[in-house]
């Protein structure tokens, strides 16, 4: 996580919570994220930590259920943790927004989850009396909200206000069996099994009729949460896969648009999900559209864990250096059309494995690792940085030349791939740093302002696909030609 920029700038009315109960309790954490004194008035939000938030409310929940008066000192201290920016002067906190957490944008968020589940949308409907549409919806509703705890009741408020009758009454109906589907009463014995449980189920019942909800966590499992409803069904599993590799051929033919790229190419014993053969390189590529296992988001030993992380990685790494043998030894690979690929085998041959969720700690640690371990939508975004030129021009012109650079920079530990991704693009002293690995720390550009002004730029997109009467959607429809084009105008 970056450098919190508000150590000094959290305020804690402690007035108010010496009247101790409950609400008051979350009051003051409300404030302290959304106070405008708590707050910078540049930027985005930036990053937020969901395990401090979670700590902090177990601590808050823990001791309402107790008797004794909590010691505030420690959800101050938890709250100096967290790095909370405000979106701009000129934009109310409650406005579509998007935020890089390490893992995604929320413009990302809603791009993954259509192509997910929109075929599934009216089996889930069916069997669960919600679908993925929800999700939007939720977010919207409890913005509107401005609170950590909401009621049936305040919903049906917003509701009313935002909807029309007939629709209202559709999504009141689908809210309420999405919130009782994903609510709970977590365990207080230890936090982690709140956070395990919070996690599946991210709306916690704190009452009979009131529940605690916060976007920053819930935007973590959501996916996750969809997918274990659907996770028996042999179609969708088929899907995810064949969707995962379309997306990820689709964003190399748009930004590379050159002639040579194949999918499912196949050789004695296995095929390639992706081989580009560009000028002077051939680039094959793995997809895994895997999903991380609770535990491993948490951090919980298991078992299974060496099994979830090889089906994403070690499978990957296999599967690509048998093809690059293959290549090596000029033995056949041929395209899906049973047409035999003219390889030039003397090429520099590179590996990259794409995922869906990047198993941070496991991979792109050792410097003399072939391959290369990048998430789809940190793979997006790079794309998006190469072809908008969001920071001005950079030396690196197209992404084949930066995985160049980024397997030279493998064993750089990073909270985020984006900090490495700026050093790369924009750093002027990159080369000298690539080129000495013991000075591989002092390989960072300070980045708080370049990832505030990319959740910028993706919060812009969301706002157009959101609003299409908007004049950010007619500014994307005259400027923007980046991959997801098509969807924010859809």
């Amino acid at each position: 996580m970056l450098e919190n920029p508000m150590l000094n700038l959290i305020k804690i009315d402690y007035d108010l919570i010496e009247q101790w109960n409950q609400q008051t309790a979350f009051k003051a954490l409300y404030s302290i994220f959304f106070d405008e004194e708590n707050l910078e008035s540049i930027g985005s939000y930036n990053s937020v930590d969901e395990k401090d938030v979670l700590e902090i409310i177990y601590l808050i929940l823990k001791h309402a259920k107790g008797t004794k008066t909590p010691n505030f000192k420690d959800v101050e201290q938890l709250a100096t943790r967290l790095t909370v920016k405000r979106m701009g002067a000129n934009r109310k906190v409650s406005e579509y927004y998007s935020m890089y957490n390490g893992e995604m944008t929320d413009f990302h968020l809603y791009f993954f989850l259509d192509k997910l589940f929109e075929p599934y949308s009216d089996k889930l409907l069916y069997e669960y009396g919600f679908n993925h549409y929800i999700v939007q919806c939720i977010d919207f509703l409890l913005s509107c909200h401005e609170s950590f705890i909401f009621t049936k009741e305040d919903i049906g408020n917003a509701i009313e206000v935002n909807y029309d009758k007939e629709a209202g009454k559709y999504l009141l109906c689908m809210f309420d069996k999405f919130v009782e589907y994903f609510s709970d009463r977590p365990s207080l014995d230890s936090f982690e099994s709140f956070q395990k449980s919070t996690l599946k189920k991210p709306f916690i019942r704190i009452s009979e009729n009131e529940y605690l909800f916060f976007w920053h966590w819930f935007r973590t499992s959501i996916i996750l949460n969809l997918h274990y409803l659907l996770d028996k069904d042999e179609d969708y599993k088929r899907h995810k896969g064949d969707i995962f590799e379309e997306i990820t051929a689709s964003l190399f033919k748009h930004h590379l648009k050159i002639e040579k790229i194949y999918t499912n190419s196949k050789y004695s014993g296995g095929e390639v999900d992706v081989l580009i053969d560009s000028e002077d390189t051939i680039l094959l590529i793995e997809c895994k559209s895997g999903i991380l296992y609770t535990d491993y988001k948490l951090g919980v030993p298991n078992g299974n864990l060496e099994e979830n992380i090889n089906s994403i990685t070690g499978k990957a790494k296999i599967q690509l250096e048998n093809a690059k043998k293959i290549i090596q030894n000029n033995e056949d690979i041929c395209n899906d059309d049973g047409t035999k690929l003219e390889l030039d085998a003397n090429k520099n041959i590179m590996l990259l494995n794409v995922c869906f969720e990047f198993p941070v700690g496991l991979s792109n640690k050792d410097r003399q690792e072939e391959v290369i371990v990048l998430s789809l939508v940190d793979l997006m975004m790079v794309v998006d940085l190469l072809e908008d030129n969001l920071f001005g021009e950079s030396d690196v012109k197209n992404i084949i030349y930066y995985l160049k650079l980024r397997k030279r920079a493998l064993g750089f530990a990073t909270d985020d791939e984006l900090t490495i991704a700026i050093s790369l693009l924009y750093n002027p002293l990159k080369e000298a740093f690539l080129d000495n690995p013991k000075q591989l720390s002092r390989l960072y550009l300070d980045s708080s302002k370049s990832i505030s002004e990319i959740n910028r730029f993706y919060a812009y997109l969301l706002t157009a696909k959101m609003l299409h009467n908007s004049l950010e959607y007619k500014a994307v429809e005259k400027n923007y030609k980046g991959f997801l084009r098509d969807y924010v105008l859809s």
